[in-house]
């Protein structure tokens, strides 16, 4: 009449990347969409999607927490602060528990139910963290289990669904003893907590058999929210009466001291256990309201967990205040662009079959002076699918942000200037929806800004500073241009354009002598794989320093080395996999990974962002994996990174995933024009130092030596890019010892030199 499993204590420490290796990332995640609000001790300790944030209501600090805090980067379902202990739980959709240490900011994994095999992975999630007497009880989408917050250990898990099945528990709550458990198709279950045998579902009574999604304890009186929003008393220990129906879908119930809090989307009510009801909140006047929380606060301060706009503190006069940690608007980014330290965001989507349905409308984000500002969909006229970003070379306070469906965007100042559309310009709709106009990237070549009209017939299009559109036709390489989808954009180094296409492989046009060709499997002699044959669903391209085109496809990467041969009819084009060897075994390079996103570093390394497998960074020719970063052994938040972007000034490689925005710092720079601007750090090196040393500020191909004061030669390195780094040892060996270092730079032209000194103190 039992049914039991053990969870087993199995907790580990997380940073398992390396606790310094977090100084080189940082976190831009958004806080906009609160969850949860939990109370700590004169704090708020509030949770977003991914990340929670600690609000101190007496200095108005704030504090943020993700996952270069060590958080793991999925949805959090449940929190709770336990401050006694100086610890906050946290519980996820998938089941995984984390235990964050305030004191020595440890983040604990407590991987047991996620790892159980004998539980559905669609029943693992968490639901409430309940605290009496240094135990958790655990409210689960199977049941509740225990765990004991002195050792750190799981004890009893409770099936109490009848015949002792899994059943969703909601909530949980424990008045004079007994806990009572808010669940889904079972009604309310209830047990003494004196009884040893809880693990018995037979020990557990019930009480009707509906729905119930809440319940909690006010004065030793326990309320019940059916998930018809209809609210019960449970009286005599084993029945409930009607107390009162919403006609709001109630979003969240809890013990207010002696009433309930009962927030719904557009407003709070405060109710009594008298049945007295008091209307706190009844929406925005200019937002769109959508609570999911709420708390109240000293001096009846309302505190608002909203899912668009953050946490909103009203006080008594209904003043608002946002309070929400700066961020972008959503963490789910679909394109980011890079230039100096300022990042542009977009959230529009399409699938790799170029597929902008269903629509969405997001709005923007753009990262300036280290804070965030956001143009939300309202002002930038609810235009849909913002898919692609190009910062204007000579004046980047403008941009040109590319809509799968509307058109092009031209911001300026981070206002809305210009919306260029099939009413108003060159571009075109598709045949069957002239509003329909799906711009899939643009790319500046001079002053001409070229970008891609798809399923139109001239897909190729340009747009100049001052507002004049030109039309090219690419008929000769494009066979269906009103059937073909297309995105992608590039320019080669001198200035031809390729773009990407569905079924008809790559398309190439020559400005110049208006020539255009297409790269596909049927051109006489090309020497083209089978992934381009059988399904050619290119879905990146990116040019490196040298000339060569690289290719991320739904299949896999592939490099065309000679893309201006396309142009002559006589030349067999040279498209390949990289091929490396592997222990003696041949491998090719990402085989079968659908890639995101390239993108090309000041050292021509490449960085390739998968669907599935997180972010590698490759040497110059492919050859060599020089690293991969998961959310195994990194800050990332999901192994999904959808696109990629490069400062070249300092080396920052930037990481949009469907969870959130990374940032890790590689001190790849771009080279210089000149040696006049040379940077060399840390610089002295002291004793508890065990990085890298930076040069930086080189032309491409300088040669840099560092000797000793005597001249002994310690380090000798040709730079790829604008900076090159050095281990503070003799040639990899030893470390050198304390004294004063000279660096020697020439040029690549043996004429422009540069002497500079570091310090080392061992």
């Amino acid at each position: 009449m039992k049914r039991c499993f053990s969870i087993t204590m199995f907790t580990l420490v997380f940073f398992s990347y390396g606790q310094n290796d977090t100084l080189s990332w940082k976190g831009y995640f958004s806080y906009f969409n609160i969850q949860q609000i939990e109370e700590g001790d004169n704090e708020l300790i509030v949770g977003a999607e991914n990340s929670f944030f600690s609000y101190d209501m007496s200095t108005e600090a704030v504090k943020k927490f993700s996952t270069v805090q060590g958080l793991s980067g999925d949805e959090i379902s449940s929190l709770r602060s336990v401050q006694d202990r100086n610890i906050i739980l946290l519980g996820y959709q998938n089941g995984l528990i984390q235990i964050y240490n305030r004191i020595t900011n440890e983040v604990k994994f407590v991987v047991d139910i996620l790892d159980n095999q004998n539980i559905a992975p669609d029943q693992k999630q968490i639901n409430q963290f309940l605290i009496k007497d240094n135990r958790a009880y655990i409210a689960t989408d199977f049941g509740i289990v225990t765990y004991d917050l002195e050792n750190l250990e799981f004890g009893d898990t409770f099936f109490i669904g009848d015949a002792g099945q899994e059943v969703i528990v909601n909530q949980i709550t424990i008045s004079e003893n007994i806990i009572y458990a808010a669940t889904i198709g079972n009604g309310i279950k209830f047990a003494s907590l004196d009884n040893p045998n809880l693990i018995d579902f037979n020990e557990w009574q019930s009480i009707s058999s509906l729905n119930f999604k809440y319940i909690a304890n006010v004065n030793n009186d326990v309320f019940a929210m059916q998930l018809n929003n209809v609210l019960v008393r449970v009286t005599d220990g084993n029945s409930i009466n009607f107390v009162d129906q919403f006609n709001f879908n109630v979003r969240e119930m809890k013990s207010n001291g002696d009433s309930l809090l009962i927030v719904g989307k557009e407003r709070v009510v405060n109710f009594d256990t008298n049945g007295q009801s008091n209307l706190l909140f009844t929406g925005f006047e200019d937002e769109n309201t959508n609570l999911k929380t709420a708390y109240i606060g000293p001096e009846n301060n309302l505190f608002l967990g909203d899912g668009s706009v953050g946490l909103i503190k009203m006080n008594a006069s209904n003043e608002l205040d946002f309070l929400s940690p700066n961020g972008p608007l959503q963490n789910r980014m679909f394109n980011i662009a890079v230039a100096n330290n300022e990042i542009w965001a977009v959230y529009g989507e399409y699938s790799i079959f170029y597929n902008p349905y269903p629509l969405n409308r997001r709005g923007i984000s753009h990262f300036k002076n280290g804070k965030w500002i956001n143009q939300r969909v309202e002002e930038i006229d609810n235009l849909a699918e913002l898919s692609h970003i190009t910062i204007d070379p000579q004046d980047r306070n403008r941009v040109y942000i590319s809509s799968y469906f509307d058109g092009i965007l031209v911001i300026e100042n981070d206002t809305l200037v210009q919306n260029y559309n099939a009413n108003n310009s060159a571009i075109s709709g598709v045949v069957s929806n002239s509003d329909d106009n799906r711009i899939g990237s643009t790319v500046f070549v001079d002053d001409q800004l070229f970008f891609t009209n798809s399923l139109t017939e001239n897909p190729l299009k340009s747009l100049n500073r001052e507002g004049d559109f030109q039309v090219y036709d690419t008929s000769d390489g494009l066979n269906n241009p009103l059937g073909t989808a297309i995105a992608k954009v590039v320019a080669s180094p001198s200035g031809d354009l390729y773009f990407s296409t569905i079924r008809e492989g790559i398309i190439a046009y020559d400005p110049e002598t208006e020539q255009s060709e297409a790269a596909t499997s049927a051109d006489t002699g090309v020497d083209f794989p089978e992934v381009f044959a059988s399904n050619p669903n290119i879905t990146a391209l990116s040019f490196d320093n040298n000339g060569n085109l690289w290719i991320g496809t739904n299949r896999g990467l592939r490099v065309f080395f000679n893309p201006s041969a396309v142009f002559d009819p006589e030349a067999r084009l040279n498209i390949s996999p990289i091929i490396f060897d592997d222990n003696g075994t041949p491998q090719e390079l990402l085989f079968e990974q659908t890639i995101t996103d390239i993108q090309v570093d000041g050292a021509n390394n490449k960085w390739i962002a998968t669907s599935s497998s997180g972010v590698f960074q490759v040497s110059p020719n492919g050859q060599e994996t020089l690293n991969r970063f998961t959310r195994d052994n990194s800050p990332l938040p999901s192994d999904q990174v959808i696109s990629l972007g490069i400062n070249g000034e300092n080396g920052n490689v930037f990481f949009a995933t469907t969870k959130g925005l990374v940032s890790f710092q590689t001190r790849v720079t771009n080279a210089e024009d000149d040696l006049s601007e040379i940077k060399i750090f840390p610089n002295p090196v002291k004793p508890d130092f065990n990085g890298q040393v930076t040069i930086e500020g080189l032309t491409d191909n300088a040669n840099v030596k560092i000797t000793d004061i005597t001249g002994n030669l310690v380090f000798e390195e040709d730079s790829s890019g604008g900076s090159v780094q050095w281990d503070t040892r003799a040639f990899g060996k030893h470390k050198v010892s304390s004294g004063v270092y000279l660096v020697l730079v020439t040029g690549a032209d043996q004429v422009e030199t540069k002497v500079e000194k570091i310090m080392v103190i061992r």
